[in-house]
């Protein structure tokens, strides 16, 4: 640093003894009681075994709800599977019945037209070429 700037910032700043003066002094009375309350004597510790009190182990709130809400949902579910079940049996039955009933009908067709009570007026009586 040049001797110059040095020369300046001692002439800017006042003496010492002002910056000193300035400083808080210690006082020589006491100082006023803290916020704190006085100390009091504290009861002793209770010492214990070591052992912690026994705690059944149960299950969290709210699950006998949550249990209650799929129990319901199940059957429900189950409802819904037995209602389908017996839709698809009921298909299968008819499917049958209406098997059955066309191959009665076939059978009677071709009673028909294989009956002996034919004669050559009626439609069904095969024409010779």
């Amino acid at each position: 640093m040049p001797p110059s700037a040095l020369r300046e910032m001692v002439r800017v700043v006042p003496e010492r003894r002002d910056v000193a003066n300035d400083a808080p002094r210690a006082s020589s009375q006491p100082s006023p009681p803290s916020s704190t309350p006085p100390w009091r004597p504290q009861e002793p510790t209770p010492r214990g075994t070591g052992w912690a009190d026994f705690v059944p182990i149960t299950q969290p709130p709210g699950v006998a709800i949550c249990d209650a809400m799929l129990d319901a949902q199940d059957r429900r579910d189950r409802a819904e599977l037995i209602a389908a079940e017996r839709a698809r049996r009921q298909a299968i039955i008819d499917a049958h019945v209406e098997q059955k009933l066309f191959e009665k009908e076939l059978a009677r067709e071709q009673a028909e037209r294989s009956s002996f009570h034919k004669a050559p007026g009626d439609p069904d009586f095969p024409a010779r070429s």
